[in-house]
């Protein structure tokens, strides 16, 4: 719904449905229920989640929003880890598991296996992965 008041409000723009899918939470299609971005078939994703979202984030997940391709269960790999490194590096810690800009695919992302919150990016990873803003609105 969020996608859909700020459409309304003529912040965004677009028209979006607000409606999911599927019955899975995370079910979205770029620029139908989410907006896409330039980049197509990428999209964002909000969403709100609790402290056991994932066992490897050493934050709570709260509102939050996400970038990468989105698919029926979620959102897909999309920036190289570098790409997500150097926006993480520019606006937070430079960090995968910790503080506002995230790496889901944390074991593709991190040097650790652990959630170390002093765990560091595998820049030679050529894996990709969605990102993740956390506390985002």
């Amino acid at each position: 719904m969020l996608w859909k008041h700020l459409a309304k409000a003529g912040l965004i723009n677009g028209s979006y449905s607000g409606i999911i899918i599927t019955p899975h939470p995370w079910s979205s299609s770029a620029g139908v229920n989410v907006p896409a971005s330039r980049n197509s078939p990428n999209g964002w994703i909000s969403f709100t989640t609790g402290p056991s979202f994932d066992p490897n984030y050493n934050t709570n997940m709260r509102h939050s929003l996400s970038y990468g391709k989105p698919y029926i269960h979620g959102i897909e790999e999309t920036l190289t880890i570098q790409e997500i490194w150097n926006i993480d590096n520019k606006i937070d810690d430079a960090k995968p598991s910790s503080g506002e800009v995230l790496c889901p695919s944390f074991t593709n992302c991190a040097n650790s296996n652990t959630n170390a919150i002093d765990s560091e990016y595998v820049l030679t990873n050529d894996i990709k992965s969605p990102i993740v803003f956390r506390d985002a609105y």
